[in-house]
């Protein structure tokens, strides 16, 4: 397949982004961490290691390694209290990560003559679909 370069209107970070959120995102178990600490957060109420291991039954070392990759997407923010650590969901990052799919939308990819633009509306469709779903519910 073939895409022609004028009609790709996104730029190299939003693919990277895109991927990286989306990496971060492929583990149920993340998802469901990330959808708890959008809620508590959402009741203003701070959520700690301790408190996930509690809500989800996994180990500590599991719940670490989820909320890590999290982290290195930049979904969550760390605050440091006393010993512990709390996260908080990151919505700039959120913001930007519906931004660069609405990109997709935009898109118009063309293969052997056949346009294919269906496929990128739907994911893009899909992302704000899923967080907005998240965050008002």
């Amino acid at each position: 397949m073939r895409l022609r370069k004028e009609t790709d209107s996104m730029e190299e970070k939003d693919v990277l982004l895109v991927a990286q959120i989306s990496d971060a995102l492929a583990h149920p178990a993340r998802i469901r961490i990330f959808r708890h600490i959008m809620s508590c957060n959402k009741k203003r109420q701070p959520v700690c290691n301790k408190d996930l291991v509690k809500e989800f039954g996994y180990a500590q070392a599991t719940i670490s390694q989820h909320v890590k990759k999290l982290v290195d997407a930049n979904l969550l923010q760390v605050q440091k209290r006393d010993r512990l650590s709390c996260y908080y969901v990151h919505l700039g990052t959120l913001q930007q990560y519906l931004e660069a799919t609405r990109k997709f939308e935009n898109m118009e990819a063309v293969a052997a003559g056949d346009r294919i633009s269906s496929i990128p509306t739907l994911a893009s469709s899909s992302a704000r679909l899923f967080f907005s779903v998240m965050y008002l519910n």
